[in-house]
């Protein structure tokens, strides 16, 4: 896992072929312009930036609560990963926390839908976890081997932001 500014991510090109097309996209203009039409996963816009080598999805949403996780019926916050792409999350507007824990210290809640290259998660009582304040301009980058929980709110406080994933393939 990385934390940090989008201006630095150069820093880790070497780690991924793929990255240096990944994080000069994220540093471009037109990743700043596209707007999703609304708030919700469902007006989420996706970009080409390598066919399904590269690719961002550019979405707005409401931060969730972390003592709405597993709330039923959902739309509460997860334990997510995914073993194809790693996940380069950027927000650009507003803050938000992001959980990490190490996948191998998590169990399994919902099998791996290798189509959707996702897998949903809980962590166990030995996980180790760290929450990491998110606001604009940071980026986290998660792999294959880190859990992660996107989209909560700073201080228990709901509010908007707009984020950009980057897709990288493994």
């Amino acid at each position: 896992m990385i934390l940090d500014v989008v201006e630095r991510l150069d820093a880790y090109s070497a780690m991924h072929k793929r990255f240096t097309r990944a994080f000069a996209w994220l540093r471009s203009e037109e990743a700043r312009r596209i707007e999703p039409a609304g708030v919700g996963q469902e007006h989420s816009v996706r970009v080409a930036i390598d066919g399904e080598d590269v690719f961002a999805i550019v979405q707005r949403y409401m931060t969730k609560r972390m003592e709405d996780e597993g709330r039923q019926g959902g739309g509460g916050p997860f334990w997510e990963a995914h073993r194809k792409y790693i996940d380069v999350q950027c927000v650009l507007e507003g803050e938000e926390v992001m959980g990490w824990s190490p996948l191998n210290r998590m169990r399994t809640k919902s099998e791996y839908n290798e189509e959707k290259d996702f897998e949903v998660l809980v962590r166990g009582m030995d996980s180790p976890c760290q929450m990491l304040r998110v606001p604009t301009g940071m980026c986290a980058v998660f792999f294959p081997e880190d859990a992660h929980m996107p989209g909560l709110a700073v201080d228990g406080k709901i509010a908007e932001v707009k984020k950009v994933v980057v897709k990288v393939r493994v």
